[in-house]
Parts: structure tokens; sequence; C-alpha cells
């Protein structure tokens, strides 16, 4: 698990429990910290002053109601929740919760924002190749709802665009995600792939010419690791800073890109609206603005 090692790495925060109804699980991820079997429990039993909601996406609006109910805030894991109906409900909790799009705070793609162009069309491209998928100890979407907010966000984070319309093919290993950006800004282009190994690519043209790539990950990363050999989790850095952030946050300082429940919400509209073109011929599917 990547936020145990990142807990330990954050300047600002400090794991005071964990909470899960399987306590061997809490046991496993952080061996020397108090153990509560469920999220009231944790409240009721611990000096916390935020909680971490990376459980199962089906219970993520439940316990950032909980949190809310508490006082607290809450840093939901993507995906925020299962559809974009489900996500509205988290704009009506105060505290307002933080949603963890921790690819924001990767070092080497804040340093390709920065050299994206400020207006007209760009063009970006995504890969995200892996052995399975990151989904939890229980069944998600192993595509577009377990990588796809991945994505998304970024289209909208890197591009600072809004996405007009998209259309997706979903096969067995793979998905395939093609947007029109709002404001001028060009298009995007997402390739999701289940059975490579781990590799993850940005990539941004303007005019043609390229603007900016990062890529890690590739077969040696992914040898090292079936050998037991590999360096932990690659995103334990952007995890971290996504965790000092959002303690700024929590206190009251400004937000530094982490997610809000309104970008959860524009995220799972267009996950809501992949679903709908992959479930079809790949039709092109219109993004409403969120309400």
């Amino acid at each position: 698990m990547g936020y145990a090692p990142a807990f330990r790495r954050a300047r600002s925060v400090r794991l005071v429990a964990v909470a899960d109804p399987n306590r061997d699980r809490c046991r496993v991820v952080a061996p020397d910290t108090p153990g509560f079997d469920s999220t009231g429990a944790l409240i009721a039993g611990s000096d916390a002053q935020a909680i971490v909601v990376a459980t199962p996406v089906e219970r993520h609006v439940e316990i950032a109601a909980e949190v809310a109910e508490a006082g607290l805030t809450a840093l939901v894991e993507k995906p925020p929740a299962s559809s974009a109906e489900q996500a509205t409900r988290l704009l009506e909790l105060e505290p307002s919760p933080s949603i963890a799009f921790n690819r924001r705070f990767d070092g080497a793609l804040r340093e390709l924002r920065e050299r994206v162009p400020p207006s007209g069309p760009v063009e970006l491209e995504l890969v995200f190749d892996r052995r399975g998928t990151w989904g939890s100890y229980s069944g998600d979407d192993p595509l577009l709802l377990d990588t796809g907010p991945h994505a998304l966000d970024l289209v909208r984070w890197l591009t600072g665009a809004s996405v007009a319309r998209l259309r997706a093919h979903e096969s067995r290993h793979g998905a395939s995600i093609e947007l029109e950006l709002g404001e001028g800004r060009g298009g995007a282009r997402i390739e999701i792939r289940t059975n490579r190994p781990y590799r993850e690519v940005a990539e941004v043209r303007s005019n043609g010419s390229l603007v900016g790539r990062h890529a890690v990950g590739g077969v040696l990363q992914g040898v090292l690791a079936r050998l037991g050999r590999a360096a932990e989790s690659p995103l334990v850095p952007s995890l971290t800073r996504q965790l000092d952030a959002f303690a700024a946050s929590v206190r009251g300082e400004a937000r530094h890109d982490v997610g809000t429940a309104a970008d959860g919400v524009a995220v799972m509209i267009a996950v809501d609206a992949a679903r709908a073109s992959a479930s079809g011929a790949g039709e092109w599917q219109a993004i409403r603005a969120p309400a």
C-alpha cells in the first residue's frame, strides 16, 4: 500500500490510527499504529484531525459523510464514487471533502504542465499500462472506473480545459478514450491496457510540435517486480506530496492542486459518459456540465 510509506515521509502529517473491518489488514498496513474496525470507532478512539478514505469505492460517499458529520475533513481516494449521481452527494458535505488525484503531485507531470501553452489547441496522449488493475480488494470496473478517473483528471488538469465530448471503446484487456476539449483546447487520447508491464506516458503536442513528454516504468521495471527486486511503489512520492498539500488545505492554507469534490463530480460525469459510449458502438457522448 502506497499510503503507509507516504505517511512516513510526509513532513506535516502523522498517521495516528487505521480502520478496517478486517483487523488483520490494519496490522499489515500499519503494525505499530492503533487499529479499529470502523470509521466511527477510529474517530471516537483517536485524536485524528482528518481521514484518508481508501476503502472499496462503494463506501467512499458513506464514509466521507460520516467523517464530515464528525466535523473532520476527508481525503477520498479516486474514484470518488461509483457514478456521477453518487459523487454529487459529496458536494453537500461540510467540511467539503478533497479528492485524491495524486498524479497532480508527480514532479515530472507538474513540470510537463508548466510547459503546456496556456491557450490554444493542444494534442495530449496518455498511456496507462499494467498487469491487472490498481483495484481494491472488492471488485471494481477494472478499466474505466479503476484507471479512468486518473487519466480523465490528468486531461483536465494538464490542459486546464473541460471535456466537451468523448467516445470510448473497451476490450478484455484495454480501453481507449478519445476526447474533444472545451475552451478551444484541442483534444486528447487515453489508452489503458492491463496485459503489459507497468508503464505510464504523458505526451503533449502543440501545432504538431512536441511540447513535452513524461514516461515511467517499462519492461525492466516489470522484470524487477516479478523478481521481487523492484523499489517501493512509484506512487509514493506523489502520495507524500499530496498528503502534505492536503494537510495545508485542512489548516486553511492554499489548496495547491488538491482535488475538490467538484473535480470528482466532473471526472465521474466523464467516466459515466465513457461507460455509455463503450457499452454501445463507441458513439460520441456530450459531457453535461455539473449541476
